[in-house]
């Protein structure tokens, strides 16, 4: 990282997350709204619910790609095995989520622009933190997995490009072992889409303008997406299994139904994104603090 920062302003990165994290949580509670729950007010219970592909909650349900959050689910539940309070946990995850969007931006803007100014490096960065889309859909919505891969997506696109700027096979390798890292991004099928839409979508732009490169890319594209899904099996088998399941279609026309949609739509508009909050950077009310 020397090369990008020859000065101090690199650790900002790491210093202004934790200011953030020093204000949301002087108080010493933890925070949750919506259906995330509150996961980090007994982390154990939550691995213990969450360690199977069966989850024992209710009457028992198949947890499908769910399944993903695994990693993060023990991490978080061995830190509370050792004694740190929940309130610190949660704080110090928010905080490796602003640091790991932070680098990822600043190794595309850097890998883009090169010649751009340090200043402008670091503004790069507070744009992707605070922009009006992060805030409302992000912290706002407060939903984990969101959290996570807002977090993941410009790692990913940046070792995906890095690869195909340099012809780098090793680069598509990286790209599906912090998939796997990062898996609880994917607890979603909407996010795995959009990750490969993007993916696909830098892939077909190279292969127009840069013909030099076409057998390149097509080795490279095989190799990222078979090594992702080898690397990221044990949740994808789960997203599989799911589609072949008698629930799947009741699944699908419920979620997709329009209706329902465009209540939600509304319901949301009217309780997120307030100018307020976002401007003072609040994420939830207090009456959601614990």
């Amino acid at each position: 990282m020397k090369k990008v920062f020859n000065k101090g302003w690199f650790l900002l990165i790491f210093v202004i997350p934790v200011l953030i994290q020093v204000v949301w949580f002087k108080d010493g509670y933890i925070r949750g709204t919506g259906e995330s729950g509150l996961p980090f007010y007994d982390l154990n219970l939550q691995y213990e619910l969450t360690k199977y592909a069966w989850s024992p909650a209710l009457l028992g349900n198949a947890r499908g790609l769910n399944i993903s959050s695994i990693p993060t689910d023990y991490v978080l539940a061995m830190l509370e095995k050792v004694g740190l309070p929940n309130y610190l946990i949660q704080g110090g995850f928010f905080w490796m989520i602003f640091v790991v969007a932070g680098l990822g931006i600043v190794l595309i803007t850097k890998s883009y622009f090169p010649k751009l100014n340090e200043k402008y490096l670091l503004l790069s960065v507070f744009f992707y933190w605070f922009n009006p889309l992060s805030l409302v859909n992000v912290w706002n919505r407060f939903l984990y997995n969101f959290m996570v891969f807002w977090a993941f997506l410009p790692l990913a696109v940046y070792l995906f490009s890095k690869g195909i700027k340099d012809k780098n096979y090793r680069y598509a390798l990286m790209l599906s072992l912090f998939a796997g890292i990062f898996s609880y991004s994917l607890s979603a099928p909407s996010f795995v889409i959009l990750l490969w839409f993007i993916l696909g979508m830098m892939f077909l732009f190279s292969f127009l303008l840069e013909k030099d490169k076409r057998i390149f890319l097509l080795g490279y594209l095989a190799l990222t997406m078979v090594s992702f899904v080898g690397i990221n099996f044990w949740w994808i088998s789960q997203l599989a299994t799911f589609v072949y399941s008698s629930g799947y279609t009741a699944s699908v026309s419920y979620f997709f139904a329009s209706n329902d949609n465009l209540y939600n739509l509304a319901s949301l508009s009217q309780l997120l994104g307030k100018y307020y909050n976002n401007f003072i950077f609040i994420i939830v009310s207090k009456s959601n603090f614990i």
